[in-house]
């Protein structure tokens, strides 16, 4: 066995194809030593012993996933992956089934950089020369890209558009509050990636001008580097388009007993405390440093405590909240926060 990065223990995958077994056989297939990285071909398990009616039936009852024609992962593997990794894994079932190298884009560079998005779907996006037009067919969306005039990067194995390209892709094909959390990512200081805001308008500059470039623009003056996670940034976002002032971030706090420590968000001001809640810390041991979810919220409570005697007003938002303008607006409204404009 193995452990999955998760640290999940996997299992290590044989298979005995049943019509070799009819024949007086008996051809045990190793899934692992044919992966390729986590990848089976069609052509690959022929060569092992499988017949595709093999393969069929080991769909069927569960034992492969179907991920693509002629590309399979072993179903283990793929229910540990997060809809992120389960992402890369369509990516590398194109790679592995292509008869040239592809160059990924969009979402699919996003998965590959690991910078957050709001949604990621089944179909991976790769750079078409505008000469071969943008036709995307299945499981495949192709964009016209001047690949000449544009840095193309290898990442796990992956050739993908730079973070600085990617982010402003995301940012001229997604609504604002959606992407300022990629683009606070590829500015983050703890991403070993990241790029500056020069970087960012410099990219948007070369983009062909035909595109409409205010949105992106605006989303790399709006964001930051200090923004902690990406439900912490799309909750800024939609604070700013319900004409809120913009909260200073990751402030400390202390009282007597010493230090208390970051917030998320703070309106001085007002000596307003805004704290986002995702349900990462509660649920993800990585998070949790060994404490139950109880313990989580027992310790956050007494924080809470801590920081409501140091202001005047806190509140705490889940996602919930802020997909919901007009209920955000009314938490807002309720903590003391007025806009500054009618809304």
């Amino acid at each position: 066995m193995h452990r999955h990065s998760s640290g999940r223990v996997l299992h290590r995958s044989r298979i005995t194809a049943p019509h070799a077994r009819e024949r007086g056989e008996d051809i045990a297939v190793n899934l692992d030593s044919l992966s390729r990285r986590g990848i089976l071909l069609i052509s690959d398990l022929r060569q092992a012993g499988m017949s595709p009616r093999t393969v069929q039936s080991q769909v069927s009852s569960g034992r492969l996933v179907h991920i693509r024609r002629g590309a399979y992962c072993d179903r283990t593997r793929w229910e540990a992956a997060d809809l992120r990794e389960q992402h890369r894994l369509r990516m590398r079932a194109v790679v592995e089934s292509s008869p040239t190298e592809p160059v990924f884009c969009g979402e699919s560079a996003a998965a590959a950089w690991r910078l957050p998005t709001m949604e990621i779907g089944d179909r991976v996006s790769i750079c078409a020369q505008p000469a071969d037009g943008g036709r995307s067919q299945g499981d495949v969306r192709r964009h016209p890209t001047e690949l000449a005039s544009t840095r193309i990067q290898e990442v796990d194995g992956f050739l993908v558009t730079g973070v600085a390209r990617t982010a402003c892709d995301l940012a001229l094909a997604n609504p604002f509050s959606d992407a300022v959390g990629t683009v606070d990512a590829a500015l983050a200081e703890r991403n070993v990636d990241r790029v500056t805001k020069d970087d960012l308008q410099a990219e948007l500059h070369a983009i062909d001008p035909r595109y409409r470039k205010r949105n992106c623009s605006a989303v790399i003056e709006f964001a930051t580097h200090l923004s902690d996670s990406y439900g912490e940034s799309f909750a800024r976002a939609q604070i700013h388009l319900l004409g809120f002032e913009t909260p200073e971030l990751q402030v400390p706090f202390s009282d007597e007993r010493g230090a208390i420590g970051r917030v998320d968000f703070y309106w001085p001001g007002s000596r307003v405390i805004g704290e986002f809640d995702g349900a990462v810390k509660y649920m993800a041991a990585e998070m949790r440093n060994g404490l139950s979810p109880a313990d989580i919220v027992w310790k956050e409570k007494k924080r809470e405590d801590r920081l409501r005697r140091q202001s005047d007003a806190l509140f705490r938002l889940i996602w919930a909240d802020i997909r919901d303008r007009s209920r955000l607006r009314g938490i807002l409204l309720g903590a003391g926060l007025t806009p500054r404009r009618g809304r």
